[in-house]
């Protein structure tokens, strides 16, 4: 039997508060640094509306850096991940460490993407759900005092940083795309 999860409860001072998308819900569980392995998908260019590859996390690290400068708060995500490129449907040749790099940026930025839309949709519903609050509370502590009776409030000002950095350990059975294939053989 298989189950397939559609949306995240949101639950705070044991009541169901609202819900998140399961899109949304995975990018939570990278900004909490809670993801173990997924597999995602990725877009070849940012002109492609539906994504056409994708990529297995085998490993992942967030780290998770609170910041307040003059008042302002910004936290800094580092997710460092690497995988396997499990398919690919981009006409890119896989057989140079350039187009690998290419490929891992369109990796990275669909990471940002996700991540950044799920702290979006955190914001709107007013949840510290992925625990920011506990990491300026421990960095902090004078000033979490003065912010923490209105912290899910101020959720709204609370800027990200995103840094991701991806590795593809190993592309497959192929070098080439097959896309690059078909193309070859039509000349």
């Amino acid at each position: 039997m298989k189950l397939k999860l559609g949306q995240i409860g949101i639950v705070q001072d044991e009541k169901l508060t609202g819900w998140l998308s399961e899109q949304d819900g995975l990018g939570t569980i990278w900004l909490a640094g809670q993801i173990k392995s997924t597999t995602m998908a990725f877009s070849c260019n940012e002109d492609e509306k539906v994504p056409t590859s994708s990529f297995r996390v085998i490993k992942a690290n967030t780290k998770v850096t609170p910041q307040v400068i003059n008042g302002r708060i910004r936290m800094r995500v580092n997710v460092k991940t690497s995988g396997t490129l499990m398919e690919y449907r981009c006409a890119e040749d896989l057989s140079t460490p350039a187009s690998i790099t290419k490929v891992e940026q369109a990796i990275a930025e669909q990471l940002k993407r996700i991540m950044m839309k799920s702290w979006e949709a955190l914001q709107k519903q007013r949840a510290d759900i992925v625990g920011f609050g506990t990491l300026i509370h421990e960095k902090y502590p004078r000033y979490w005092k003065s912010i923490a009776s209105s912290w899910n409030d101020r959720l709204d000002n609370v800027e990200l940083d995103l840094r991701v950095k991806v590795k593809i350990n190993r592309v497959g059975m192929s070098s080439k795309s097959f896309e690059s294939i078909l193309n070859e053989s039509k000349q």
